[in-house]
């Protein structure tokens, strides 16, 4: 038994119409399945919090009395070797950077 009759199918030319139709209802289908798996991916993820609020909450303060740290009171660093891999990282407050960076005059 035959599933799909392939008997005079042309891909250029007259007849070829039945050919592109059914490639277009192809990737059509894709694109809806893509579409789905992509919103419930981001609907799993909504319930569960995402990394940005995480850090937003990781930076309440811990007790009364304390100033709220913003989430980009922050300075990440990370140092890589000539393969690309991490040799250190580091996440240092940003009190810090200020009170130990140096402004050096740039002179083209």
């Amino acid at each position: 038994m035959k599933l799909i009759n392939s008997d005079g199918l042309a891909f250029f030319g007259p007849g070829s119409e039945r050919f592109w139709v059914m490639l277009q209802f192809l990737a059509l289908a894709i694109t809806f399945v893509a579409i789905f798996r992509q919103l419930r991916a981001q609907r799993a993820l909504s319930s569960q919090g995402s990394p940005s609020r995480a850090a937003v909450h990781a930076t309440r303060p811990s007790g009364p009395g304390q100033p709220r740290r913003h989430p980009f009171d922050f300075l990440d660093g990370v140092l890589l070797d000539a393969d690309y891999q991490v040799v250190r990282a580091a996440v240092v407050p940003l009190d810090i950077v200020r009170a130990r960076a140096k402004r050096i005059a740039y002179r083209p």
